[in-house]
């Protein structure tokens, strides 16, 4: 007798085929994910020792404590400088790639947050707090918090605050502030919320690392960037900064498992999408060209309030920022009608005379006891600025009002800018890349396009690109 295989009379529905490979992938997933977790766990205490750690980044020389003015019988010298150094365009970091967590659990908990005038509403797993019992003084501590955490359902969480980013438009230390903001309201103890932060900012694409200083954990994040004020080692081709002013002996784990996480990007290259929160500056002076200068300026507080929490960094960070829109509508709305009918190199003098005239002088030692540079939103907010701030201000201006290339002219104790113009200016220049350059200095009161304040060291000029 002969016997026929007999097909089943119904085929797989195509449907569930795919739900069953689905769930079998996301169960391969997390298996994957958490022998990983405890491999990291693991490395961590095999790969700990005490750290070398650089002294602090140094910010620049103190700028001039008074605000140089030039005299009506200033005669501009048609001289060609050269320089000694270049310092290239900053390196940036690509943003960490869109988080795809598995999301169908949804969080029992929900929190509503304040974030610099943004209302949030924050959903969380209970048990993300497991932690709350937990003292973390040694390299095994952090391992033991590594694995508990990671063993937590936080990548709703995780995806909820990478959204949340996205939407705001946060640059990375903004990204930071906000884990702040919701561990803070969460009531996470002082001493493990480095922990936290550390843990979210590695599960959110970005180079940090965790260590010890006195038996306390502190944070440590991968910049390309030089961050002022902080101590710092070299891993993997970046520096890794120490967040924390805590004194003593660094001890941490080096290892590469993070060599693809993002480092930390300084820059402000993006508008901040905070609330509104309207604030004013009134700006008024006589001009040299014959007319009175009386405007409003508005802009965002919120962002301003953010910025303040940021480090201080490189000058090139800031000359390529963007303020808010609120900002930059006014000013258009502002200055636009008086430059209608100048010519490039009178537009260039008239916001240079704008940022001479419009804001009062005083040196950062005064105002703040310590260096700092400002983005151009801060420099309407504060009552005074220096030569840094009003050079950013003045290098945003022209990149909007008349959209001509640029340098940044590095002096001790100084910096300028250079114009690469269409028109030939007479005046004190640079031959750079072929170019000539001519100097524009925001800081020299009454001084036309062409000089730069007579204490500036020509011979000890740099060039900074942005």
């Amino acid at each position: 007798m002969i016997l026929f295989a007999v097909a089943p009379l119904f085929a797989q529905n195509p449907r569930e085929q795919f739900e069953r490979f689905k769930s079998q992938a996301e169960k391969d997933f997390e298996r994957t994910r958490q022998q990983q977790d405890s491999i990291f766990a693991k490395s961590i205490v095999d790969n700990w020792q005490a750290i070398q750690v650089s002294s602090f980044e140094k910010t620049p020389q103190p700028r001039p404590e008074e605000q140089p003015k030039s005299e009506p019988s200033l005669e501009l010298l048609d001289l060609e400088h050269q320089f000694i150094e270049t310092q290239p365009k900053l390196m940036r970091s690509f943003k960490p790639t869109t988080l795809e967590y598995n999301q169908e659990y949804e969080p029992e908990l929900e929190r509503s947050i304040t974030f610099f005038g943004e209302q949030m509403r924050i959903r969380y797993s209970a048990d993300l707090l497991c932690l709350s019992d937990f003292e973390i003084s040694s390299k095994v501590d952090l391992s033991k918090a590594w694995q508990r955490l990671s063993k937590t359902t936080y990548q709703p969480l995780v995806n909820s605050l990478h959204k949340k980013r996205l939407e705001l438009q946060l640059p990375d230390f903004g990204y930071l502030s906000l884990l702040e903001t919701l561990l803070n309201d969460l009531d996470v103890s002082s001493k493990n919320l480095e922990v936290y932060k550390w843990f979210l900012l590695v599960k959110s694409g970005y180079a940090a690392r965790i260590g010890l200083i006195n038996n306390s954990p502190v944070l440590v994040v991968g910049s390309f960037g030089k961050i002022y004020g902080k101590r710092y080692y070299s891993s993997a081709g970046i520096n890794y900064y120490v967040l924390s002013d805590a004194k003593g002996e660094l001890e941490s784990y080096i290892i590469d498992s993070d060599v693809n996480n993002a480092p930390f990007d300084l820059s402000v290259n993006e508008e901040i999408r905070l609330p509104l929160n309207h604030a004013q500056r009134e700006i008024s002076y006589s001009s040299r060209f014959g007319k009175t200068i009386n405007v409003k300026i508005l802009y965002n507080s919120n962002v301003v309030e953010m910025l303040r929490t940021f480090p201080q960094s490189d000058i090139a960070y800031y000359l390529t920022s963007r303020p808010s829109d609120l900002l930059a509508k006014s000013l258009e709305n502002s200055l636009l009608p008086y430059m209608a009918d100048l010519s490039e190199v009178q537009r260039v003098n008239f916001l240079l005379e704008f940022v001479q005239k419009g804001f009062t002088y005083q040196s950062d030692s005064r105002q703040f006891g310590k260096e700092r540079v400002l983005y151009p939103e801060e420099v309407f907010s504060y009552p005074y600025s220096d030569c840094d701030d009003r050079v950013v201000l003045l290098a945003y201006l022209l990149r909007t009002f008349v959209d001509v290339p640029m340098v940044a002219l590095g002096f001790p104790q100084h910096i300028a800018l250079g114009l690469k113009l269409s028109s030939p200016v007479f005046g004190e220049s640079i031959k750079y890349n072929g170019y000539k350059f001519t100097f524009c200095d925001p800081t020299y009161l009454n001084a036309p396009l062409g000089a730069v304040i007579p204490s500036a060291d020509r011979d000890q000029l740099r060039v900074i690109e942005f």
